[in-house]
């Protein structure tokens, strides 16, 4: 039985609360935090995998992706769309790729070219997907 106050053990619940990386405000890690805190949408797609090959996976399967434009944020925005940001972001466990939707974005073009083409993951491609809540994400991807 465990204590008040012991750490749970993740495989209780898959699904946990997103630490808040504390890093410069402009910072590509620190806005992404932000957006997975404020954005009511978002798709993720993550594998052991560099961000360099998850990247090229990605932009072969989800078309809308390969006319990504930097906007001034450092994020990539889709067909120049300020609707939809995407940032990728690598580690010694692989990589994951967050696309963020926001109020004022049309939810049919990211159900359509966001969603679907990420969630429609091919036999032998090294990825998995989800769509978290808020700051809360499941436990492999916040590792």
């Amino acid at each position: 039985m465990k204590q008040h106050g012991e750490l749970k053990d993740p495989a209780d619940d898959p699904m946990v609360t997103l630490p808040n990386p504390r890093r410069p405000e402009h910072g590509l890690t620190q806005i992404g935090y932000q957006l997975f805190s404020d954005c009511g949408l978002t798709m993720l797609s993550w594998g052991e995998i560099s961000l360099e090959q998850h990247t090229q996976l990605l932009v072969e399967r989800t078309p809308a992706f390969r006319s990504t434009v930097v906007a001034p944020s450092g994020a990539g925005t889709l067909e120049g769309r300020d609707d939809v940001l995407w940032l990728g972001f690598d580690g010694p466990q692989g990589s994951v790729i967050a696309c963020f939707g926001f109020q004022h974005t049309d939810n049919d073009f990211f159900f359509d070219n966001v969603s679907v083409p990420i969630g429609e993951s091919p036999p032998g491609r090294p990825m998995s997907t989800s769509v978290p809540s808020g700051s809360f994400a499941e436990c492999n991807i916040s590792t």
